[in-house]
C-alpha cells in the first residue's frame, strides 16, 4: 500500500481519500420536520452559513437537502413568513451534492466547479453524513503543499548554488 505525506495529512491509497482527512466532522443537520426558527437559532448558535437535512435511514443520517443563510433569507424574511410555521422540507434545496470519503481533492474541487458550490457533505459508502469539506478548507491544503513544493525547490536550489 502506497502511503504519502501531504502536510499534516497521511493519505493511503487504499481505502482512504483525502476527503476523509480533512473534512469538517462536527457537522450541524436537522431533519425535514425541523422548523425554521430552530434552523435558524442553530444556524445562529453553531455560526454557520448552511444547515444539511438529513433523513434516517436503518440508523444512518442520509443527507436529503441543504439549507442555507441565504434560503432563509430570500424564503422567509423577504417574504415575510413565519418561520415557526415553516419547515426545513419547505425549504431546502432538493438535491444534495455529495463527496465521498475515498474522493481525491482533485474530484472534489471537480464536483465543487460543475455544481457551483463552496461547501460539499462528505458521505460514506452507506450514504451516511460523516463530514463536509468546504473550498477554503481545500485552498488551505492546497497553498500548504504549494509551500511545502516551493521549500523543495528553494533547497535544490541552494544545494546546486553551494554544494557541500
Amino acid at each position: 500500500m502506497e502511503s504519502y505525506q501531504f502536510a499534516k495529512y497521511n493519505y493511503q491509497s487504499q481505502g482512504v481519500g483525502v476527503a476523509a482527512l480533512f473534512c469538517e466532522k462536527h457537522v450541524v443537520s436537522v431533519e425535514s420536520n425541523q422548523t425554521l426558527d430552530r434552523v435558524a437559532r442553530m444556524m445562529k448558535e453553531h455560526r454557520i452559513g448552511d444547515i444539511i437535512v438529513v433523513e434516517k435511514r436503518n440508523d444512518v443520517s442520509v443527507p436529503i437537502g441543504m439549507i442555507t443563510d441565504r434560503d432563509l433569507a430570500i424564503e422567509v424574511v423577504a417574504r415575510a413568513e413565519n418561520a415557526d410555521s415553516m419547515y426545513a422540507s419547505d425549504i431546502m434545496s432538493p438535491q444534495v451534492t455529495t463527496a465521498k470519503l475515498s474522493d481525491d481533492v482533485f474530484t472534489m474541487i471537480a464536483i465543487m466547479k460543475k455544481s457551483k458550490i463552496g461547501r460539499l457533505p462528505v458521505i460514506d459508502e452507506d450514504g451516511g453524513l460523516c463530514g463536509i469539506v468546504t473550498a477554503k478548507a481545500i485552498l488551505r491544503f492546497l497553498v500548504n503543499e504549494i509551500e511545502n513544493l516551493i521549500h523543495i525547490s528553494d533547497r535544490n536550489v541552494e544545494g546546486a548554488l553551494h554544494p557541500h
